[in-house]
């Protein structure tokens, strides 16, 4: 449909949190909404260690249990299209720790690609930049709109979508309902405002070109 978003910002896909852990097993606590398919990824010190595909639809609880040979320090990273994850249980709650790092929130704004539309599990072009430059995802993408075309859905300049971009008035849960400071905000070229109409883009400007820009 046309709309975008929702009234909690945060919660659709993706989704991705960081522990340290020095046991050797833990359980993830998940619940079953979220993308179709291999929605789950779970990364050791940064190596891809296995995926899962998690019901997707059911509303219940569900438990994916990571097993160690042995007791060692590990970064744990978990990386879900749209599965709410609920924590994680340890035998002792020593063996879980923060890993420290403090990571700039970057919101990002553009279409499927940024999306991640088609791309394997923890792939998307989001995801791949933010990992690999080291900072905390916000993301405003929405597949087949461009920053004038709203497609099916609703343009890049779409109140709701701009605020995902700026996040003003946004409280960060990850930081106790403190206002939300994104540091830098990214908006990906698109493809989808190709052969728009003049009606579509003139009052942005004289060309589509400058309604870009505008």
């Amino acid at each position: 449909g046309p709309s975008y978003g929702g009234s909690v910002r945060g919660t659709g896909s993706p989704i991705a949190f960081e522990v340290m852990h020095s046991g050797t097993q833990l359980e993830v606590a998940l619940f079953g909404q979220g993308g179709s398919g291999t929605n789950l990824r779970i990364l050791v010190n940064g190596a891809h260690a296995g995926t899962a595909s998690v019901p997707n639809s059911t509303g219940q609880g569900y438990y994916l249990k990571l097993v160690f040979p042995g007791s060692a320090s590990r970064r744990i990273t978990v990386e879900t299209n749209g599965v709410p994850v609920n924590g994680v249980n340890v035998a002792n709650a020593s063996e879980i720790s923060s890993t420290g790092i403090s990571r700039p929130l970057v919101t990002m704004i553009g279409d499927s690609f940024a999306e991640g539309t088609g791309a394997a599990m923890g792939e998307g072009e989001a995801i791949v930049m933010g990992r690999a430059l080291g900072f905390d995802c916000g993301l405003a993408a929405s597949g087949g709109t461009g920053m004038i075309n709203p497609g099916t859905r609703v343009s890049f300049t779409d109140p709701e979508r701009l605020i995902d971009l700026t996040l003003a008035g946004v409280a960060s849960a990850q930081t106790g309902g403190a206002p939300a400071d994104p540091r830098l905000a990214v908006v990906f070229g698109t493809i989808n405002d190709h052969g728009i109409t003049p009606a579509q883009y003139s009052p942005f400007g004289a060309t589509l070109q400058d309604a870009i820009a505008n």
